[in-house]
Formats: structure tokens, C-alpha cells, sequence
């Protein structure tokens, strides 16, 4: 019964994620795409990023570090239509790798089910967003996750050398290169921050994509117009500043609890990453796919908060005007999870996994 029920799951998943697919590919482009894709022609041209992108972004231009165009120069060696179909392959082969990758290596959960969570994360609505809009938050999603395995098997070299690709999106990274300086993590960091250094000379080599004046005040626009998803976006009543210094707040008490932890369980970081998602002052709605590996990890422990915070987050992306629905998805998935720790030190486990997750320092 079981098995004829993960089949049936796995159908019926399967069934709605052919229909985006094909639902995308009949679309045209939208504007993420063609900002890598003409900023990859620019290269391949010689002129700059920039001066190609103005007449389409304006004074926009490219607001990735430029190392990115490089990283995806191959898909403008494609027809554009090609190149659009293989840029919606690539993103959802990004998010099925990394739902696939945690439920079988880390969680633990046998192939089967490991695919049915995969599907689940497919077809989640965060992800639909992410790949209409053409993001490329999967990819920082992906790059993390296997530096994160390669920690764990005592190759921090390695997985510092990873992680720093994550940069596409340094907002998004800048957390967790925090929470390994937290947890002494010196060989990783070290690793990452000569891995930065090359690539921010790569970048400088490259040309400027944008001035940074741009990127502020595209920034904080998401931020005043409440584009941006968590917890200082939405709280529209108080100034910016104040926004700011509530993140800030959360983000110490936050780091203090992280420093004075003596093991790192699977449930610890979890739950860090959540609220680290939470007080972000800037996050919009598709770079919550990162949150991915939480949603395999709770699905089977996830109490009614679980499928609540599921519910809210799966409405808010197809709502205009909604966005703060997504705050509460989160608010769920934290209560959730520390429900589950309470349960485990009830137990007298101390949590819902008995080993330490924790990179080798060296």
C-alpha cells in the first residue's frame, strides 16, 4: 500500500511538473535571462557589459558580480530559444539534485521516497516562481549543499573552493560565511576568502555590470516597496533604519546562541538558516528556494504547523499584494522545529540527530 502510494504520489508530481515545464518553455524569455545572456554576448564581443545592457535594464545594467556572466558564457553560445530551454533545464536540475542529494545523504531516506520529496520540491510554487523569473538562486542553492557535503567528508579545502562560487548572490552567502567564523571553521574560510579574492579580481578584469549607486538603490527598493519577503521587508510601519537594527538585533542573538552551541546537530542548523532567512533585510521571494533541504527534512516530522507554513508559502508567490504571507510560512517552519527539539531532549536524545554535523577544523 505504501509503494502504491509513493507511485501514485510520484505520478501525480510528475503529472504538474511536465505542465510547468512545458507552461514555461512556450513563454518567451524573461528579463533574469537575458540579462546572462546578453551579458555573455558582450564578452564573447568584447564590449562592455554595462553599455550592451543599458538600452533593454538602463543604468541597471548587470547587479551580479561579473565572475557570473563568465560562469554562464556557454549558454550564449546558443540560439536564444536553445539556450532559454536549457537555462529552465539547468534550474530545475539545480533544485532536483539538491532536494535528491540531502534526502538520500544526509536525511538518509531510502531512493523512493528521496524521489517523491524531489517531486514535492519541483512543484513547490517558491520554485515555480524561481524558474519563471529565471533566477539563479538554484545554482547557490546547489553550490552550497556540496560544500556542505564536502565538509562532511573532511575536505574543507574543497568545500571552501565550492562555497565561494555561491557568490552569484553575495547576499545570500554572507550569513553563512558568518556562522562558520562562529563555529572556527578556519581551513573552509580560508579556502573561501582566497577563492573570493580570485574571483572579485575576475570580475574587476571584466568590466564594471553596474555602479554600485545602482545596486543600492535597486536594493533598497525591494526594501521599501515590501518586494522583499521576511521579517524587516514587511514591517512597513517602521523606518528603514529601524528595520535594520531589529535584523541586526536578531542576527547577535542569533550568533550568540550559534558560538555557545557544543554540538552542531542537523535540527540546529536548520533552524539557524530559518531564522537567518527570517531576518534577512533582503531576500525576495524566489531566493527562498534555498530553503529546500529544510522543507525535505521536515516533511515526514512537520506536525499541522509544517503544512501550514507550506500552505502559506505556496499561496503567497501566486498573490499580489500577499508577500507577507510568506513571513508566517517561516514563522511555521521555525515553531515546527522547535517543536521537534523540545520533543528530543524530552526523549533524552538532546535532538533529532545523534551525530554531530560539524566540518573538520583542521
Amino acid at each position: 500500500m505504501v509503494s502504491k502510494g509513493h507511485r501514485l504520489a510520484s505520478a501525480v508530481l510528475a503529472g504538474v511538473l511536465l505542465g510547468e515545464i512545458i507552461f514555461f518553455l512556450v513563454q518567451s524569455p524573461v528579463e533574469d535571462f537575458w540579462q546572462h545572456y546578453i551579458a555573455g554576448q558582450a564578452l564573447l564581443a568584447g564590449i562592455p557589459v554595462n553599455q550592451a545592457l543599458a538600452p533593454i535594464f538602463g543604468r541597471l545594467g548587470y547587479p551580479y558580480p561579473m565572475f557570473t556572466a563568465l560562469l554562464l558564457l556557454p549558454l550564449s553560445l546558443l540560439p536564444p530559444q536553445c539556450a532559454f530551454t536549457a537555462w529552465v533545464g539547468l534550474l530545475y536540475s539545480a533544485v532536483g539534485a539538491s532536494a535528491y542529494l540531502f534526502a538520500t545523504r544526509i536525511v538518509g531516506l531510502q531512493p523512493r521516497a528521496a524521489r517523491t520529496r524531489t517531486m514535492l520540491c519541483l512543484v513547490w510554487p517558491v520554485t515555480s516562481v524561481t524558474v519563471f523569473m529565471g533566477q539563479i538562486t538554484p545554482l547557490v542553492l546547489v553550490f552550497m549543499l556540496t560544500a556542505y557535503l564536502l565538509g562532511r567528508r573532511r575536505n574543507p579545502c574543497l568545500a571552501g573552493a565550492v562555497l565561494c562560487l555561491a557568490l552569484i548572490k553575495p547576499h545570500v552567502v554572507a550569513p553563512v560565511a558568518g556562522g562558520l567564523l562562529l563555529r572556527k571553521q578556519w581551513r573552509l574560510l580560508g579556502t573561501f576568502a582566497l577563492g573570493a579574492l580570485v574571483l572579485a579580481a575576475v570580475s574587476l578584469c571584466l568590466g564594471q555590470g553596474t555602479s554600485l549607486d545602482a545596486w543600492r538603490s535597486y536594493a533598497l527598493g525591494w526594501i521599501l516597496s515590501g518586494r522583499s519577503v521576511m521579517m524587516p521587508g514587511q514591517l512597513k510601519l517602521l523606518s528603514i533604519p529601524w528595520r535594520l537594527l531589529l535584523a541586526a538585533c536578531g542576527y547577535c542573538g542569533l550568533s550568540v546562541w550559534w558560538f555557545k552551541k557544543e554540538t552542531v546537530r542537523l535540527d540546529d542548523a536548520a533552524l539557524a538558516f530559518l531564522v537567518g532567512v527570517l531576518l534577512s533585510p533582503y531576500l525576495p521571494v524566489y531566493d527562498l528556494v534555498l530553503l529546500v533541504p529544510v522543507l525535505v527534512y521536515l516533511v515526514d516530522k512537520g506536525s499541522a504547523l509544517f503544512w501550514l507554513g507550506m500552505t502559506l508559502s505556496s499561496v503567497a508567490p501566486l498573490l499580489r499584494g500577499f508577500e507577507w504571507l510568506m513571513t508566517f510560512s517561516m514563522l511555521c517552519f521555525v515553531l515546527d522545529l522547535l517543536r521537534l527539539q523540545r520533543a528530543g531532549r524530552r526523549s533524552g536524545r538532546g535532538g533529532l540527530r545523534a551525530e554531530t554535523e560539524r566540518f573538520d577544523n583542521g
